[in-house]
C-alpha cells in the first residue's frame, strides 16, 4: 500500500489520530484480531526512539525492547501471525526495512550450509526480557526453523538469544556456543545478501506474514529537535486457524487471539504516541 493514498489519511491538523483509526480499520479486515505486543498490552505499536541512547546512555539488551531505539533490528520474526507497519515520519538517515523469505533462506542454508541449517533446527532458549505473568518461566525453548503441520516454519529474533546473559551468570542456562554464534552470524550474512530492501515512505504500509518471511531493520538517525523523530505504527494480528491460519506447535494454536505479549491480563490500551507514559518505558 502506497504514500499516494496512505498520505490520504492524515488530517489537516498534523494529527496521527485518524491516520490509526483508518489503518486499524484495515487491520481489522485482514487479521481479524489484534493482539497485544508489550508488557503495556498496546494493541497500537509505535516503533519509535524513547530510549536515553542519545544522551550517551547503553541500551540494555536484557530490558528494552529494540524497536524502541535507534538501533540496528537484525533478521527476526514477531510474535504475530501477521505484522503491519505504517510509516508516519521517516529518519534523517537509514532505518531501511529488509526483507526476505524464510523458505529461500532454509534452501540457501540447506545447500550452502547443510551444518548451520542442523543447528539451527535444534531448540534454543529465548529470553521474554521480563515480560512474562506471575508464575511464567522468564525464557522459553523454541527451535529457528522447524516443520509443523506439513509447513516449514521460522521463529527468530538475535537479541532474545544473547540476552540471556544474566541466566549464563547465574548458571541457570548454558551460554551460547562459538558454533552456535557462527550459525547466527551465517543466518544473518546470508539474508543480508539475498533480502529485499525497501524505504518506507510516509503513508506507506507493510504487511508481513511472520511464520514465513523475516524482516530488519538498520540503524537510522533522527533529525534535530523540534523536528519529530522517526515513527511507526505497527499492528501484531492474528488470523485463526478456522479463518485460514497455520496451525502452530504452540498451546495458544487454536486460540482466535493468539500470540503476542500478555502480562497477568493487563487491560488492553491503544495509545496514540510511544512516550505517552515515559514512567512505563524501559
Amino acid at each position: 500500500i502506497n504514500a499516494e493514498y496512505g498520505q490520504r489519511w492524515f488530517d489537516k491538523t498534523g494529527s496521527h489520530q485518524w491516520a490509526a483509526i483508518a489503518y486499524m480499520g484495515l487491520g481489522a479486515h485482514i487479521g481479524p484480531e489484534f493482539i497485544t505486543q508489550n508488557r503495556y498490552s498496546h494493541l497500537l505499536g509505535h516503533v519509535k526512539d524513547v530510549s536515553t541512547e542519545s544522551q550517551g546512555n547503553k541500551v540494555n539488551i536484557a530490558t528494552t525492547r529494540i524497536y524502541r531505539t535507534t538501533m540496528k533490528q537484525f533478521f527476526h520474526t514477531d510474535a504475530s501471525d501477521i505484522v503491519a507497519l505504517l510509516c508516519l515520519v521517516k529518519a534523517q538517515e537509514g532505518g531501511e526495512s529488509d526483507i526476505i523469505s524464510s523458505h529461500h533462506l532454509y534452501n540457501l542454508l540447506r545447500h550452502q550450509r547443510p551444518d548451520i541449517l542442523r543447528l539451527l533446527c535444534q531448540p534454543w532458549y529465548w529470553d521474554r526480557k521480563g515480560e512474562v505473568s506471575t508464575g511464567d518461566n522468564e525464557w522459553f525453548i523454541s527451535p529457528i526453523f522447524f516443520h509443523y503441520d506439513n509447513h516449514l516454519m521460522c521463529k527468530h529474533d538475535p537479541y532474545f538469544y544473547k540476552s540471556l546473559t544474566r541466566f549464563w551468570e547465574q548458571g541457570i542456562l548454558p551460554p551460547l556456543t562459538d558454533k552456535q554464534l557462527e550459525a547466527l552470524d551465517v543466518l544473518e550474512d546470508t539474508a543480508q545478501r539475498e533480502c529485499l530492501r525497501m524505504t518506507l515512505e510516509v503513508g506507506d504500509i507493510q504487511l508481513l506474514a511472520n511464520s514465513h518471511v523475516l524482516h530488519s531493520r538498520t540503524e537510522f538517525k533522527d533529525y534535530p529537535p523540534p523536528m519529530p523523530r522517526r515513527h511507526l505504527l505497527r499492528l501484531w494480528l492474528s488470523v485463526p486457524v478456522k479463518e485460514g491460519g497455520w496451525r502452530l506447535p504452540f498451546p495458544y494454536s487454536d486460540e482466535r487471539k493468539r500470540g503476542g505479549v500478555n502480562v497477568n491480563g493487563k487491560e488492553e490500551v491503544c495509545p496514540l504516541d510511544a512516550d505517552w507514559d515515559l514512567k512505563e518505558v524501559k
